[in-house]
């Protein structure tokens, strides 16, 4: 008799967290199929369906009207499967469906609590994968919200927050959204789940998922017990060893989490990215939108007793199996006896995990450099933006984002070959991520070789930005020159923005740059890489920097590539002022506001923004509580392709106010 394999014999697996067993026949995977078979989802949908009860501004069947969205949005479901406030069910109404010989055979519980609906985005035409970090942590944010707000209520005992994507699963709507139920019981899953994590840390002293996350760690050591797909500081992606769809995966919190609102801001980044590597991989396994359901599990509200044994995880159960066309069933046997898979977990693991997200990341992050500058079209010359930034602690909006808007602005009003000479911005207010920005646009000049474009932008009826940009004819120069290009190091050399941060973090032991932090930065659509300053120039107010756009933009035309590079000029330059004062918790100089006043570019040549370019910048003066910084932008074969000024506020406080000028006058020239 042959030794047995995993991989080739029918076995059983046993779900701890379930108490039920799974039977896995890997054999049955060779098997040929004539069974039913679906057709793959092609359809395109617009970025805004006026005919979507779920997009912006669009009226429900209730007459109810959403609200003008433009990030998540949470609204009571208008047919809710359970509702508050309802009449309790006594004794005698129960007899009026059992029968007045009511026993124990005939159990009957009033149900209350509120059905919420959460949309994802605004965008009609978006997936959760499609989405990036920085939108999916807004989605986790809400989550935490109704969570919060919903177990407030003393009769609530669990919410289950949900989605459903796609139509084999049930969706009503493509409109991405989940949903989130607040009800007076713990229903059956999450209880029988609750029941087992009692149980084994009665028996063993310590949390269920906690020993299964430890176990799965040692095992992903080898290749024949791996089941991890990917895994970052704060959560595991895994297919559980006791899986029963095909490609089920299982997000589960590395650390003891009881639920969604104990997530610190660097856990709650990590969720997000989780969550978009998990869902990226399922839509390229099939090179379709793949369908799954996918809920929280979690502890039950304040008033439940059990919650301090519960730990934080995400179930997704997709349906596909072989294709994008064929998926499994729960039935006849998995209905009548238990479930029946065919792949093995391992198996499932190592098709995700080699499945990658480099195609789909690409494509995600060309939509989202375009979404970045992205405009609506409001009125004749008037254009609104669909996306804004706001660094976390940051007091406004990031202003590279509403200059590279503004050009974007200016730009749809000029025809013919015009390319961007220079820009001149003024930042006269903050701006919020809670409000879009109008741009209206005036034409100043309409010339033969130059026209000009005034814009003006305004959020909650105030201006808050002006912007002048002048649009020039290529013309052939018989006078040319440039400065040279300095000697760097390469990027491919050097680390990326996100390591250097946390580098930077460990040798000053401040912890005022969290990872949370870190995480945002490498969510934007721009990449760089620090430059190292020799140490003959450290301690001066000069900096350089390689960046690039990310993805692919050479489908896009060059003022988008100009507008990126506008977007992108924001970073690190006004901050250059403050260099030599080492403004950390342990030195003399301390922070207290960093704010643009003014910015510019020039635009020289013609480049590619998803190319490295090397910035470089220098700041001759700070003083009077003003930073004033510049810089040359250059591609990598050495073409000065633009150049920027930028003026800012830049204050701080003096732990040793004795008064001290520093003086670089002489320094700046060496770079």
């Amino acid at each position: 008799m042959s030794e047995f394999s995993f991989t080739d014999h029918s076995h059983r697996r046993f779900n701890p967290l379930t108490q039920s067993w799974v039977l896995c026949s890997p054999h049955r995977a060779k098997r040929p199929w004539l069974g039913q078979t679906e057709e793959s989802a092609t359809d395109e949908r617009p970025t805004f369906d006026p005919k979507c009860y779920l997009c912006p501004g669009n009226t429900r069947a209730t007459g109810t009207r959403n609200e003008q969205y433009t990030s998540t949005y949470v609204f009571t479901n208008d047919y809710a499967a359970v509702h508050e406030n309802q009449p309790m069910c006594t004794h005698e109404d129960i007899e009026q469906v059992a029968g007045s010989s009511a026993n124990d055979l005939f159990h009957v519980e009033s149900v209350c609590g509120t059905c919420k609906v959460v949309c994802f985005s605004p965008r009609h035409d978006l997936t959760l994968p499609e989405l990036c970090v920085r939108e999916i942590i807004q989605v986790v944010c809400a989550w935490q919200q109704v969570y919060t707000e919903l177990s407030a209520n003393p009769e609530i005992k669990y919410v289950q927050l949900f989605e459903n994507k796609g139509a084999a699963m049930g969706c009503s709507n493509p409109h991405p959204h989940g949903q989130a139920w607040a009800l007076s019981h713990v229903p059956s899953e999450p209880a029988q789940e609750i029941s087992s994590f009692r149980a084994y840390r009665q028996t063993h002293g310590a949390c269920l998922l906690c020993s299964y996350v430890a176990a799965e760690l040692v095992n992903s050591k080898t290749e024949s017990t791996n089941r991890i797909i990917v895994q970052n500081d704060s959560f595991m992606v895994v297919v559980p060893f006791w899986a029963v769809w095909p490609f089920e995966a299982m997000i589960v919190a590395k650390q003891h989490t009881q639920s969604i609102s104990d997530l610190s801001d660097a856990m709650a980044w990590d969720l997000a990215s989780a969550m978009r590597e998990l869902t990226i991989r399922y839509d390229n396994l099939f090179e379709c939108s793949f369908p799954y359901s996918m809920g929280l599990h979690q502890a039950p509200t304040a008033t439940y007793e059990d919650g301090v044994c519960c730990h934080l995880h995400l179930h997704f159960y997709p349906p596909l199996l072989r294709s994008a066309e064929v998926r499994k069933f729960l039935v006849g046997f998995e209905m009548m006896a238990e479930p029946q898979r065919d792949l093995t977990a391992e198996q499932a693991a190592a098709r995700l995990a080699m499945t990658g997200i480099s195609a789909a990341e690409d494509a995600n992050t060309t939509a989202f450099n375009e979404r970045a500058l992205e405009l609506k079209e409001t009125g004749p010359d008037t254009f609104m933006s669909v996306d804004l930034w706001q660094p976390s602690g940051n007091r406004g909006v990031f202003g590279g984002q509403v200059i590279g808007q503004a050009l974007s602005a200016a730009g749809k009003t000029i025809n013919g070959p015009f390319r961007c000479n220079s820009v001149h911005c003024y930042f006269l207010a903050a701006g919020t991520n809670t409000e879009m920005i109008t741009y209206k646009v005036r034409r100043v000049r309409q010339g033969t070789s130059y026209c000009s474009r005034h814009v003006v932008a305004k959020q909650l009826g105030r201006v808050i930005f002006m912007a002048m940009a002048s649009f020039q004819r290529p013309e052939p120069s018989v006078l040319s020159h440039q400065y040279e290009m300095p000697q760097v190091p390469p990027p491919e050399s050097l680390i990326s923005r996100e390591a250097y941060m946390r580098a930077q973090r460990a040798r000053l032991n401040n912890g005022l740059v969290d990872e949370a932090k870190i995480a945002e930065y490498g969510a934007l659509p721009v990449e760089s890489r620090a430059v190292p300053m020799p140490k003959d120039k450290r301690g001066l107010p000069i900096n350089a920097i390689w960046l690039r756009a990310k993805g692919d933009m050479s489908s896009l035309g060059h003022v988008h590539h100009q507008c990126m590079l506008a977007y992108a000029s924001d970073f690190a330059l006004l901050s250059t002022s403050l260099r030599p004062f080492e403004m950390d918790a342990h030195k003399r100089y301390k922070l207290s506001m960093l704010v643009s006043l003014d910015h510019t570019v020039w635009f020289h040549e013609p480049f590619r923004a998803d190319e490295w370019l090397l910035y470089v910048m220098e700041s001759p003066r700070a003083a009077s509580g003003r930073g004033l910084a510049v810089g040359r932008i250059y591609s990598r074969d050495g073409v000065l392709v633009a150049s920027t000024a930028q003026e800012g506020v830049a204050r701080g406080t003096d732990s040793e106010p004795d008064g001290r000028t520093l003086e670089f006058r002489n320094s700046v020239a060496k770079l």
